[in-house]
């Protein structure tokens, strides 16, 4: 957990403590709805002001980060699959370049008429 803990450390270029003590806040803060209240969190030892500076200034090496992600990825067990927990929060991007398998995310749409694949629900 240690080298984990350096390695993502060394991910931030920018407003590195700051972060990584961010980073800390909410994984020990589960209650905590805001980074206002991440910031009076002790696993964060900073000043209020250090919450904002640190969200607006920093910077994530991603290649860093992902080998330090690969290296602890689950390896695959007998039968081949690996179990992975991944973000799939909808959120749209329309001008992201997509796979050929990617699924279908519900938007409402502007005049808060719900929209189905293929057509309009009633």
């Amino acid at each position: 957990m240690q080298q984990f803990r350096a390695g993502l450390y060394h991910c931030f270029s920018q407003r590195a403590d700051a972060v990584f003590e961010l980073v800390d806040a909410l994984a020990s803060d589960t209650q905590a709805r805001s980074p206002v209240k991440l910031s009076l969190s002790p696993a964060f030892r900073r000043q209020y002001a250090s919450v904002y500076g640190g969200l607006d200034g920093w910077q994530v090496g991603q290649n860093q980060l992902k080998a330090l992600l690969l290296a602890v990825a689950p390896v695959a067990a007998a039968g081949g699959f690996r179990l992975i927990g991944l973000d799939h929060t909808p959120k749209l991007r329309p001008y992201v370049e997509t796979v050929s398998d990617q699924s279908f995310v519900y938007q409402p749409t502007l005049i808060q008429q719900p929209r189905l694949l293929g057509h309009w629900s009633d």
